[in-house]
């Protein structure tokens, strides 16, 4: 039993006197405006980077570092706060046709830019929510998004857009916890600008498209799933 206090007491001994001698690595010559690259460390590879598939978290690490999304949960309080909107949305409720609504209302960023230096805007939201919403895509956010009504983008400002919706005690978090994607990427030609979102969930709309057929393939090939470019 004396041995073993022994070997126990030396054990910790050597432990503590290892821990207290080890040098930090000493972080010097950083510039963040010179060199604004953040190396993060992920557990594997991920299954693909497609936005609108992605269900693992490896892949969700890199995209949340790609595309933000209009809000966010702030790590210690869980409370939301704006990433890509310029404020928390202020809400509205409406009545249409006997259906009480909500309305949440957006402006992103004004300095928030594509990678070709367009500006982000309600355009590129109202994508993402029709891309989802294609069943020729067959996303698996599009239940999230079921009870958008339609994404109505300021005329005049196109940073500013609405997000009419049925009542849901989820809503803001599903649809504020949400990225725009670049239209100008994905859709070059515009062929989304063509229907409504209500024409969109139609699946016949896309079966009598055959541009917009493509279009949808295009969202699940090797392009958009794994090309790191």
């Amino acid at each position: 039993m004396r041995q073993l206090r022994y070997l126990f007491v030396s054990s910790f001994l050597f432990t503590l006197f290892f821990t207290a001698c080890r040098n930090e690595p000493e972080v010097t010559g950083i510039n963040i405006d010179k060199d604004p690259v953040v190396n993060v460390r992920i557990g594997g590879d991920p299954e693909s980077l497609a936005y609108l598939f992605v269900t693992d978290s490896k892949a969700l690490q890199i995209i949340r570092q790609i595309f933000l999304p209009l809000m966010d949960f702030e790590p210690e309080t869980y409370n939301m706060v704006p990433v890509l909107a310029k404020t928390a949305p202020i809400i509205e409720t409406i009545t249409e046709e006997d259906q009480e609504l909500v309305v949440y209302n957006y402006e992103i960023r004004s300095e928030a830019t594509w990678f070709d230096g367009s500006p982000v805007t309600g355009n590129d939201y109202l994508f993402v929510v029709k891309a989802l919403s294609c069943p020729s895509i067959g996303s698996g956010y599009a239940g999230q998004f079921r009870g958008v009504k339609r994404v109505e983008v300021d005329a005049t400002n196109p940073k500013k857009f609405k997000i009419v919706a049925k009542k849901s005690i989820m809503a803001m978090q599903s649809f504020g916890n949400f990225a725009p994607l670049p239209q100008y990427l994905y859709d070059p030609n515009g062929l989304f600008n063509k229907y409504s979102l209500t024409e969109i969930r139609d699946k016949a709309t896309a079966e009598n498209d055959e541009a917009l057929t493509q279009l949808a393939a295009d969202f699940k090939s090797p392009k958009y799933l794994r090309d790191p470019s």
